[in-house]
């Protein structure tokens, strides 16, 4: 039976497909996008490693995903605790 799907190649170089490490996500959300800004805080700083914008639709799906996987890590693993919030008022700094 054909597939209905074609297959769609993606590139990526190595600099793409390093790990960031990200410790806090801050979200905007319009009518027309969720915009993430995933962040790296240590101590005083922090820096942005991606930003990233979705489609509400997009962004559902990426819910849906992440709720399927927990659960599954969870049913491997054990229950996951919530990361408590920085109690720290976090912002961007102004480029002068």
């Amino acid at each position: 039976m054909a597939e209905n799907n074609p297959q769609i190649n993606v590139r990526a170089t190595d600099e793409d497909l390093k790990v960031k490490y990200v410790n806090h996500i801050a979200m905007m959300v319009t009518k027309e996008e969720f915009v993430l800004d995933c962040l790296s805080i240590f101590g005083p700083q922090g820096s942005v490693i991606s930003r990233i914008a979705l489609s509400p639709g997009h962004a559902k799906r990426l819910h849906n995903l992440l709720t399927e996987q927990i659960k599954q890590y969870e049913d491997n693993y054990g229950a996951i605790s919530v990361a408590e919030e920085s109690p720290r008022k976090i912002g961007f700094a102004n480029k002068e």
